[in-house]
């Protein structure tokens, strides 16, 4: 069918598919009580039928559906399994914005000629979005209204192993999504190649108390301060006039503790200075966390070599990260039994990760000398 609307021809093509499911992926049943676990101090209740029904549109009839929605009106969403064939196989979706009314933007699916056909097969005016699975054998559906989707956690559920880490996060009280309203704590983790994360938690006011109390003096000079953006710990007591969260620079003790107990946190370990390095050891893995594949490895034995990676290591600086991949693992083996692991960006940066979000920095001219000493694994990246 041809719209009888007027479409913009800036559309923005937008998909929320969720590539990386489990073969045995959990049934729309089995979801909201994972989806729901990570939001704090909300209740949830069944979504009216007929509700669900005007929010699917004209794919009502194509799937059994399972409506959610907060008792405050915060969140809701939609679970689809297809009766039979997707009716959303093949399709794409575009938001496109609306000249004819107030509605703004919407949401269709549609061929992928759309934008020069204009022509959509199908039309969501009640939606931001579709997330969807198997090419839409299994969608979630986000209504407009809501203060914030769930999305992700939906697509945390079809992961190979995300039931498991959100029944973690459930236990430790912890969410994967960022509150709506403060208080609360971010904190950034470093698990692995290819795993990178932030996990969050409710504060309470004597909390936000303590941490001011303690900021104050941090402030005056009295301790010495830890700077969130080093260490990937925040904690948020108010919003900014725009709605978002308005984190704090500094880290109080109090939340740092907070950090260990709740999330695992671990601060930068010491490098060994009298201990000698007998061994190290890379990994490299590339790919997504749950497809992720071994490239190479590399282990150094060698003394000479083993005094020079531990010198570059020992002129490491602060670094602020980025969007670089810390896909190589190596692990430090020193004859006093000390290990250390650290996470090497693997596609030129001189940074790595030590503890669980601490980046540091070696100078490019470091860089290349390790990558010398790791000739093999660096062989192995140049191929790829």
């Amino acid at each position: 069918m041809r719209s009888a609307m007027i479409w913009s021809l800036a559309a923005l093509l937008i998909l929320f598919i969720v590539p990386w499911a489990s073969a045995d992926a959990l049934d729309i049943s089995e979801m909201p009580p994972l989806i729901e676990s990570m939001v704090f101090n909300e209740t949830f209740r069944d979504m009216d039928p007929d509700e669900i029904m005007r929010l699917a549109g004209p794919i009502a009839g194509h799937y059994d559906f399972i409506g959610r929605e907060s008792e405050s009106g915060n969140y809701r969403y939609v679970l689809g399994k297809a009766k039979g064939e997707s009716p959303l196989a093949g399709l794409e979706e575009v938001t496109v914005r609306r000249e004819d009314g107030d509605r703004g933007l919407q949401v269709v699916y549609a061929k992928p000629d759309y934008v020069k056909t204009n022509i959509a097969v199908y039309e969501f005016p009640e939606l931001e979005g579709i997330w969807k699975h198997g090419d839409g054998l299994i969608v979630y559906l986000d209504p407009k209204g809501a203060k914030q989707t769930l999305g992700y956690v939906f697509s945390e559920c079809l992961r190979a192993r995300g039931p498991e880490r959100i029944r973690d996060l459930a236990t430790r009280q912890v969410s994967m999504i960022e509150p709506i309203a403060p208080p609360f704590a971010s904190v950034e983790l470093y698990k692995g190649p290819c795993c990178s994360q932030v996990e969050y938690f409710p504060l309470s006011e004597a909390d936000i108390q303590r941490f001011q109390e303690e900021t104050r003096q941090l402030k005056k000079g009295k301790k010495r301060a830890k700077r969130s953006s080093l260490l990937g710990i925040y904690y948020c007591a108010r919003l900014d006039e725009d709605g978002s969260a308005d984190y704090e620079d500094l880290v109080p003790e109090a939340l740092l503790e907070m950090a260990r107990q709740k999330c695992g946190y671990e601060l930068t370990p010491k490098l060994p200075r009298e201990a000698k390095l007998v061994k190290a050891h890379m990994r490299i893995m590339v790919g997504e966390s749950d497809d992720a594949y071994e490239l190479c490895t590399q282990t150094i034995e060698n003394e000479k070599k083993l005094r020079q990676l531990a010198k570059l290591l020992r002129g490491k600086r602060r670094g602020l990260g980025g969007k670089c991949p810390y896909s190589g693992k190596v692990t430090l083996d020193y004859e006093d039994g000390t290990q250390i692991t650290l996470y090497k960006a693997t596609d030129g940066c001189d940074g790595f990760v030590m503890g669980s979000a601490s980046h540091w920095e070696i100078g490019d001219k470091a860089n290349a000398q390790f990558w010398k000493l790791f000739d093999e694994c660096k062989r192995a990246l140049d191929k790829r």
